[in-house]
Parts: C-alpha cells; structure tokens; sequence
C-alpha cells in the first residue's frame, strides 16, 4: 500500500508537471501512456490467438492525439474520417497475409484498441486545445483522480459490501459511496474557487457526470482483464500495473466531459 501510495504521488506530480509545462508536453505524457496500453492490450490480444495489425492500430493512436492536439476541441468533427482510414489501413493489411485467418477479429480488434485507447483519451488533449483549456483538463483531472482516492480510501476504511464482486472484488458500495463524495466536492471547490470556465452548477453538474463514468471505466478494464485471463494490463509502472489500468477511468470518462463542458458553455 505505501509503495502504490508514493508511486500514485509521483504519477501525479508528472502529470500535474506536463500539465503546468505546455501543450507539448502533455501531448508526449499522452500519447506515451496511450501507446502503451496499446501496445499491452495487442499483446493480450495475441495471447488470446488474434492476430490484429498491431502497426496500424499504434500508429492510428498516436495520430488521435496529434489530431486532437492540431485542432483542439474541433477535432472530433474529423474523428469519423480517421477511423474510416484506419479501418481501410487494417483491412488492408490483412488482405496482403499470406494466412488470412480471422479476418474479422483481426480487423475488430485493431479498430477497438484504437477507439477506446486512441480516440476516447485523445479528448483529453481536444480539451486542452479549448480557450479555458488548462483549467478544463485540471478540473477533469481532479474530478477523475480525487474519486479514485475516495473509494479507495472509504473502500479501505469501511469496505464491507460488494459491488461488483465477479469483476471486481475489491470495489465495495461504501468505495463508490466515498468515490463519489469526494468527487461532488471537487465539484463545490472548483465551482467557487475557477470561475472562469467553472459555476458552482456546473461543476456539480460535471461532478455528477464522473461519479458513475469513471467507475465504469474502471470495471470494464476489470473485465477486459477477466476475459484475457490476467491479474493487471501491464506490468510499466511499479505498483501499479500496466498504463491502461492508470488510464482505464480517464478514458471512459473523458469523452463525456468533454461533451458535457461544452454544451453548458454554449
């Protein structure tokens, strides 16, 4: 627990630094983590006897964020454009094996990887690209992160219940109750305390918004993991596991913040 406790304080600190730094570095710090869970859910994939075009996927991941990082909030208007092209790359590439077994899922799991690695966390760095873009993705950030250490503090404290035991064992309703909590109150502080962008409706609203999305993120890696058969993704960061059981949250929650921030300022 101490050695997940400091490594989590330094993960923090490196984010929260290519976040104070630059666009570019974010970028980097992204498209990195991106890239490396990736990379471990093909080679999941692989161990599972699927044969995705690994090559395509990686690099279409990368290109998410460089997309997101060139165009900023507008960039989703070319998302359904990139994945026709990656889909037409894959397909491709298939077609060129000389083996052409598994067509289908070769193909589906290429285009998963990259939708839900690629494309789901390039929103993160769409909404740097916005006009109060520093404080967005602080706010998002912090929401993300503090209910994560809520329910893993009240779950540590005062777990008793089940929540999902068949995915997750260690999730109890008292975690959630407490991720939950911490995150309405992240709410409450930036609604006050970072207006602009933020109004105490809206960060409440936004606050609302993660409580249910980021567990969910972090159950379906959960059962990702259960259907490859492994305990964690990876194996990169000490403590921790693999990038995509630190991104697992972010991922599904981003896309919906992004959207929601931007239909209560318009």
């Amino acid at each position: 627990m101490r050695s997940k406790l400091v490594m989590g304080l330094v993960l923090g600190s490196i984010s929260l630094g290519c976040l104070f730094w630059s666009d570019e570095t974010l970028l980097v710090l992204l498209m990195v983590l991106a890239l490396i869970a990736g990379g471990e859910m093909f080679r999941l994939a692989r161990a599972r006897g699927t044969r995705p075009v690994a090559l395509v996927g990686l690099l279409a991941i990368a290109g998410a964020y460089a997309l997101a990082y060139d165009k900023g909030p507008n960039a989703p208007e070319r998302y359904p454009a990139l994945v026709a092209a990656v889909f037409i790359a894959a397909a491709a590439v298939v077609l060129l094996r000389r083996d052409r077994g598994h067509t289908v899922t070769s193909i589906a799991v290429t285009m998963f990887v990259f939708i839900y690695v690629g494309m789901m966390g390039s929103y993160m760095m769409a909404m740097r690209g916005d006009h109060d873009g520093f404080r967005v993705v602080l706010i998002f950030g912090l929401m993300v992160i503090f209910n994560d250490v809520g329910a893993w503090l009240l779950g540590n404290l005062a777990g008793r219940r089940p929540f999902a035991p068949t995915l997750s064992p260690d999730k109890t309703w008292e975690g959630i109750a407490g991720g939950a909590l911490f995150t309405m109150l992240v709410g409450v502080i930036v609604g006050v305390g970072l207006d602009p962008p933020m109004t105490l409706s809206r960060g409440l609203v936004l606050a609302a918004l993660v409580v249910p999305a980021a567990p969910l993120g972090d159950l379906f890696e959960s059962m990702l993991k259960r259907d490859f058969g492994v305990k964690d993704a990876g194996a990169v960061i000490p403590a921790h596991g693999g990038a995509l059981d630190r991104l697992d949250s972010l991922l599904f929650t981003a896309p919906i913040f992004f959207y929601a921030y931007r239909a209560l300022v318009t």
